[in-house]
């Protein structure tokens, strides 16, 4: 789907409403200044809302939002306002604008329309229209423009029995700036109920949080999936797997070999405290979590995390985490050989619908395949 700027959304919203207001209310497009469908359907003469540069767009970004709010008001109480259009304006208008009211006291005589003002992009919900085309789809940075697809597939991980077709048994549509760990208890309760619930749920790092496991464990499902990598990790910065902690969380020893001063415990926290001009003089200092005054803090959850991580650097760990690839060649096939990567409807439902479909569509391929090897 096209991926429009705010003038961008602001033009085709417009845009969308006059000509469907042509359509079905044509004794109403009288009332239109002429101006406005030259500008945002015809797009011709001098100012209108054409493809503009980034410095053109923000000084007639204030001007698009003006227009928008007289269309709103215009048409606020005509049989205009039942259109889908006008349902998507105002929305766009709500979202996008904010409406002051001047104040009459200021000035008693002056009867000026209220001031429209363009929010900031930190001041708008992460849930807003980027498309009228389609109002139902979401941006997400690391995805793009679009939905988001949740699949859950069966997996045998004993190679010494026959082996199966893996099978999907769970399709979820949602937004695209939707967490991943929010689809974990609706999948589980989904599966569950169909009575093709898993027992070990392997899943990526983005459901790898102590809140997600207790779910998972609260309805009988043991969830393996790695802690994701930490900040500190990625700058080649210490951690706190670095450093030697006893069966309670305690630091005993620093990367260095070294002892701590002191070790206290509160019920937020645990603090451990160094020889300052041991850490002054030690090599790592710059990269140490005691830099600075030769002390630091961290949780009881850091703990837990800590031992997560150490745990996955284990041959177990990796020998019961390798059948998670598959479920990466699932969605290859799932998005190229299934057509889900483009898609030529639009809205949630729809977009649903298909969903479920082309998942069944892929079972019955694996069946297909796996009867015609075994028979």
């Amino acid at each position: 789907m096209r991926h429009l700027t705010r003038l961008g959304t602001f033009v085709e919203t417009v845009s969308k409403f006059l000509r469907e207001l042509r359509r079905k209310h044509p004794d109403l497009v009288r009332l239109l200044d002429p101006d406005d469908w030259r500008r945002y359907v015809d797009r011709t003469g001098e100012g209108c809302f054409a493809p503009a540069t980034p410095s053109q767009s923000k000084r007639r970004l204030p001007a698009a939002a003006r227009d928008l709010y007289r269309l709103v008001e215009q048409f606020r109480s005509t049989p205009a306002a039942g259109l889908e259009s006008y349902q998507l304006l105002a929305r766009v208008l709500e979202e996008q604008c904010e409406i002051v009211e001047n104040d009459p006291d200021d000035d008693p005589l002056s009867r000026s329309a209220p001031t429209v003002i363009v929010k900031a992009p930190q001041d708008m919900a992460c849930d807003n229209v980027v498309n009228p085309a389609d109002p139902d789809t979401s941006y997400n940075a690391h995805r793009g423009l679009g939905y988001l697809v949740q699949i859950m597939e069966s997996f045998s991980g004993d190679d010494t029995l026959e082996p199966k077709p893996d099978l999907i048994t769970h399709v979820a549509v949602g937004k695209m700036n939707t967490h991943d760990r929010k689809a974990l208890v609706p999948a589980l309760s989904d599966t569950q109920e169909r009575n093709v619930g898993p027992l070990l749920l392997l899943a990526d790092s983005h459901y790898g949080s102590n809140e997600c496991v207790k779910e998972a464990a609260a309805r009988g499902v043991e969830l393996l999936a790695p802690i994701m990598t930490t900040t500190r990790t990625k700058q080649g910065k210490l951690t706190l797997e670095d450093f030697e902690l006893n069966a309670s969380g305690r630091v005993l020893r620093c990367p260095q070999g070294h002892e701590p001063v002191a070790t206290r415990a509160t019920s937020a926290y645990l603090h451990v405290r160094f020889d300052e001009s041991i850490c002054t003089a030690c090599t790592m200092g710059e990269r140490c979590l005691a830099s600075g005054n030769a002390r630091f803090r961290y949780r009881r959850a850091r703990v837990r995390n800590r031992t997560k991580r150490l745990a996955q650097q284990e041959p177990h760990f990796r020998d019961r985490y390798r059948m998670r690839s598959g479920i990466e060649a699932t969605m290859s096939r799932f998005k190229h050989q299934m057509n889900m990567a483009r898609l030529r409807v639009r809205g949630m439902e729809a977009v649903r619908y298909r969903a479920v479909l082309r998942a069944l569509g892929l079972n019955i391929f694996r069946v297909t395949a796996y009867r015609q090897a075994t028979c």
